[in-house]
């Protein structure tokens, strides 16, 4: 006999009380940025690892909102919303595709480092979200950079997000941490460009 999980649907329907939830864990308010960072074990000691870690403290040093899946918080946050059916996808396409009850992004941005086997199962399943391709980052390894035009990494995933919907991808000397964020500032100033301009047309709709 197959045993059928129930399973977690991907924009469950918010009570007041998930809602606010969501809005203690995540700050979605016109004046905040809030920032998916995924990639490598934070904990490792590899340098795609240092980058993430590099990243993350950067990003708070700006006064982002950076969100990670390791939060306790956020895994606490979603065993709430689902029970114990929901998984490490589930969460983070959620997270990723998924908006507040004002209707405001959940994740304004997403910055992906390639580098282990979990990130490149993130990699992939935000290869078929095109609607999200906009607000995404990749940093690709330039230590194999020779290999992108053979590789199923360059010609599957590095290739669908060139062809998408304005994903960025950028191929990274890991260890050169100053460069790489040098990069990731200039992807969140569009990424908080973007948020003003739609805040601003919206405004202007409700008030001409």
């Amino acid at each position: 006999m197959v045993i059928r999980r129930k399973v977690a649907p991907l924009n469950p329907n918010w009570s007041d009380e998930l809602s606010t939830a969501i809005a203690d864990a995540i700050d979605t308010s016109d004046t905040k940025i809030s920032i998916l960072v995924l990639g490598p074990n934070l904990d490792g000691d590899e340098p795609g690892s240092d980058l993430r870690r590099h990243i993350i403290q950067k990003c708070k040093d700006e006064q982002f909102t950076t969100v990670l899946a390791e939060y306790q918080q956020m895994q606490e946050l979603f065993s709430k919303l689902w029970g114990p059916v929901y998984d490490l996808c589930k969460m983070e396409l959620w997270l990723a595709c998924g908006k507040d009850k004002r209707g405001r992004n959940i994740i304004d941005g997403i910055v992906i480092i390639p580098s282990s086997a979990g990130s490149f199962i993130e990699l992939g399943m935000f290869v078929f979200k095109e609607k999200i391709h906009k607000k995404m980052l990749v940093l690709f390894n330039k230590d194999h950079e020779d290999t992108m035009t053979d590789s199923f990494i360059g010609r599957g995933a590095r290739m669908a997000f060139d062809n998408g919907r304005n994903a960025i991808t950028k191929l990274m000397d890991y260890q050169d941490l100053d460069g790489s964020w040098s990069e990731v500032s200039e992807f969140l100033k569009r990424v908080q460009n973007e948020k003003w301009w739609h805040k601003w047309i919206k405004r202007a709709r409700r008030y001409g």
